[in-house]
């Protein structure tokens, strides 16, 4: 579950996935976890950008 990578510039890419996560993160429950992996690819190398994660619920889902 989640996006395919997106195209962001010549050479930037995300990619999104959506986990379950069923726990507490500063002391309030959270259904789901979506996690977007920010990163660069030049021939074959992966250059990685940043990584951000947000807690809640309903978040879009991409089936593959």
């Amino acid at each position: 579950m989640g996006g395919s990578g997106t195209t962001l510039g010549p050479v930037s890419h995300v990619k999104v996935m959506v986990f379950s996560y069923n726990a507490l993160w500063e002391g309030r429950y959270f259904e789901e976890q979506e996690v977007a992996v920010y990163f660069k690819q030049d021939g074959g190398e992966i250059t990685l950008l940043t990584v951000k994660c947000r807690c809640g619920r309903g978040f879009p889902r991409v089936s593959h």
